[in-house]
C-alpha cells in the first residue's frame, strides 16, 4: 500500500517551533496578566527553550546546506570575537547574531513548509488585531502589553513610574496628531506581537511567502497582499507599508528574476538610503523617516575608518540602528556579511525561488536602518524556516503542492535516496 505525501505535509516540529516562537510574547503576556507574573528571566529562558528545540532537531536531521553558509557563519564568528576585542560584548550580542541562521538551518531540514501552523498564526492574528482595535478594553485585559513590557525591559521600567499610563498599551502604541495615512486614530496596532513595528514587519515577511505560494492564483495573491497590506496599515508602519507595495510588484514579475539579482539588494537599498540622507534634513526633519535613517549616517560620516572598520564605536543610540548594532558586534565586514546571511542569499541553492532572498535583502537592509527589531524571533523565526525551507525545495507554489499530494510520497518507500536534480526541475515549475 503506497504511502502518499498528504500524510507527510504536517512537520509537527517544525510547526511547534513555527507557532511558539511567533507567538511566544502573546502566551508570555497573556499569563503576565492573568496568571502569574512574568519577568525578563521567564522571557529569555522561554526564548532560549525554542531556539534550543530548533537546534536539537536540526542535529538530528542532519542539515545539508551550501559550503557559502557554512563559511560565512564561521567567518561571522570570527567577527564577533574581534569585534570583542574593542566593545564589551554580552550574551545578547552572540544571540542575535545567531538566531537567523539557526532557524535557517532548521529550515532546511523540514519535509514541507509549515503551512497549516502559518494559517493558525494568521487567524490569531486576525483575532487578536480585532480586539486591539475594537475592544482596547478586553485586549489589555487579556495581554497588557505595557504591564509585560516594564516587567521584561529595562529601559521601559527605568522610563515608567509604577501604574502609569493605566490603558496598558505599548509605549509606541499611540501616535501623536494621529495616524500618518490619516484613516485611523492615534491609536496604532500591534496585536498579538503587543507594539506596531513588529505587527507591520510580520506582514511583510508573511507577504513574502504567499508571493511564491500564490504565485500561480494571481487574484489569491493579490488579496493575501492587501491583507498583509491592511496589517502593516493598522499598525500605521509606513515602511513596512511601502516594501509590502514592492514585493507585490516584484512577484507580478517574478518568473523574470533571477538569482543573482538578490546579491545587489542590499547594495541598493544602503546607496538610495544615504542619497536619501544626504536630500533629506537629517536629524532636523520634520518627518520621523529621516531623522531615523540619519542616525545611521550621521555616526558613519563623522567615525574615522579605523573605529568603522573594527565596529569601536562610542555610541548610545544602537536601539534606533541596526546597521550600527551590528557594526558594534561584528566589525564592518561582519554587518555587510550579516545582511547577506540573513537574507538567504549565501543559503539559497537551485531549489530556491529566486524572488524569496531577493525580498528578504530588501526587507533585512532597510528594516536594519530603523532599529534592531528585524532581529525578535517573533518575526525572525518565520524568516529563517521559510528561507531554510526554500533552500531545500520545501516551499512550493500551492499548485505545485497539491501536484505533490497526488503522488506517492518517495521518502516512505524502502531504500529511497533523494534526487536533487529531480526536485530542482520540479521546484521550477
Amino acid at each position: 500500500m503506497q504511502t502518499y505525501r498528504k500524510n507527510n505535509d504536517v512537520d509537527r516540529p517544525a510547526s511547534i517551533v513555527l507557532f511558539a516562537a511567533t507567538l511566544l510574547n502573546t502566551a508570555l503576556a497573556f499569563s503576565n496578566s492573568l496568571l502569574f507574573p512574568v519577568n525578563s528571566t521567564i522571557a529569555s529562558v522561554a526564548q532560549l527553550a525554542i531556539t534550543a528545540a530548533a537546534i536539537a532537531v536540526a542535529v538530528l536531521r542532519r542539515p545539508q546546506l551550501p559550503l557559502s553558509f557554512w563559511i560565512a557563519c564561521a567567518c561571522l564568528g570570527v567577527f564577533a570575537l574581534l569585534a570583542s576585542i574593542w566593545n564589551e560584548l554580552n550574551s545578547k550580542h552572540y544571540y542575535d547574531l545567531m538566531v537567523i541562521p539557526i532557524f535557517i538551518i532548521f529550515g532546511s531540514v523540514i519535509r514541507q513548509f509549515p503551512f497549516k501552523a502559518f494559517k493558525l498564526i494568521i487567524a490569531a492574528v486576525g483575532v487578536i488585531c480585532f480586539l486591539d482595535a475594537f475592544l482596547v478594553g478586553l485586549y489589555t485585559t487579556l495581554f497588557n502589553p505595557l504591564s509585560f513590557f516594564r516587567n521584561t525591559r529595562v529601559w521601559v521600567s527605568d522610563q515608567l513610574a509604577s501604574g502609569s499610563d493605566e490603558m496598558g498599551l505599548y509605549l509606541g502604541a499611540n501616535r501623536g496628531g494621529g495616524s500618518f495615512f490619516g484613516f485611523l486614530t492615534d491609536h496604532r496596532i500591534g496585536g498579538p506581537f503587543l507594539e506596531p513595528l513588529s505587527l507591520g514587519y510580520f506582514a511583510v515577511v508573511a507577504c513574502m511567502f504567499f508571493a511564491v505560494w500564490f504565485r500561480h492564483y494571481p487574484w489569491q495573491r493579490a488579496g493575501a497582499f492587501a491583507a498583509c497590506l491592511v496589517l502593516a496599515l493598522l499598525a500605521d508602519s509606513r515602511v513596512p507599508s511601502a516594501m509590502i507595495i514592492l514585493f507585490f510588484g516584484l512577484s507580478c514579475l517574478q518568473s523574470h528574476i533571477r538569482m543573482a539579482w538578490s546579491a545587489w539588494g542590499p547594495a541598493i537599498v544602503l546607496v538610495a538610503a544615504f542619497f536619501f540622507y544626504m536630500m533629506s534634513d537629517g536629524r532636523l526633519a520634520e518627518s520621523e523617516t529621516p531623522r531615523r535613517i540619519a542616525i545611521t549616517f550621521d555616526v558613519v560620516t563623522s567615525t574615522n575608518i579605523f573605529e568603522l572598520f573594527s565596529g569601536a564605536l562610542n555610541v548610545s543610540r544602537f536601539g534606533d540602528s541596526g546597521i550600527l548594532y551590528l557594526v558594534y558586534a561584528a566589525t564592518l565586514p561582519g554587518m555587510l556579511l550579516c545582511l547577506y546571511l540573513f537574507s538567504g542569499v549565501l543559503s539559497s541553492t537551485r531549489l530556491t525561488p529566486p524572488i524569496l532572498p531577493l525580498m528578504a535583502s530588501i526587507y533585512i537592509t532597510t528594516t536594519a536602518l530603523f532599529g534592531g527589531a528585524f532581529l525578535s524571533i517573533k518575526t525572525s523565526a518565520l524568516l529563517g524556516i521559510m528561507l531554510g525551507a526554500a533552500s531545500v525545495g520545501a516551499v512550493r507554489s500551492k499548485s505545485k503542492a497539491r501536484s505533490m499530494r497526488k503522488q506517492p510520497a518517495p521518502f516512505s518507500q524502502p531504500g529511497y535516496k533523494p534526487d536533487l536534480g529531480a526536485v530542482g526541475q520540479q521546484a521550477t515549475n
